[in-house]
């Protein structure tokens, strides 16, 4: 009904794409951080890219309306997309955003090397945060992204625009 899973198979990737992808993003990740929380030297980072579609620029007078997750869970690499049909939809696909990431940074029992879940967007500082913020709590929902590590890949390239030569 609102929830669509696909798993993608690992042969659809070269081999060689597969571990570069997580691990530039969790070195990335790992090298901003560490002046914030020197606990992360004993971990692995498990990076989820996400995004945010909305039927508008206001999360005052618009809603979520699908939000979508790209993550590897050690084999293979996991995309789930949750879609609301209807307005009184938002709160399930919320609740079922927010219930991934508590599982995906939930510490791993008896493992010396627990996972850290990193959320990974683009432009999410300014837009996809704060959005998400006012809608969980306009559904009066916890936000799940409060305490998370966020990572705005925008954020962290935009600095090297004229060096890498895009254009915007």
């Amino acid at each position: 009904r609102w929830i669509t899973v696909m798993t993608i198979n690992e042969k659809q990737f070269t081999q060689e794409e597969l571990p570069y992808l997580s691990s530039a993003v969790s070195a990335c990740a790992y090298a901003i951080s560490r002046k914030t929380d020197p606990g992360l030297e004993t971990q692995l980072l498990r990076p989820v890219f996400y995004d945010i579609e909305t039927t508008g620029l206001s999360a005052a007078r618009s809603h979520v309306y699908l939000i979508g997750v790209l993550y590897f869970d050690g084999a293979l690499w996991q995309l789930k997309q949750w879609l609301a049909g209807q307005k009184e939809e938002e709160p399930e696909v919320l609740g079922a955003f927010a219930s991934l990431l508590c599982e995906l940074s939930a510490p791993v029992e008896n493992d010396s090397e627990a996972c850290r879940c990193i959320c990974v967007d683009f432009n999410g500082t300014t837009f996809d945060r704060p959005f998400l913020k006012k809608r969980y709590a306009a559904c009066g929902m916890a936000d799940p992204l409060e305490d998370l590590f966020l990572l705005d890949l925008f954020r962290l390239f935009s600095p090297l625009k004229k060096l890498l030569s895009l254009s915007s």
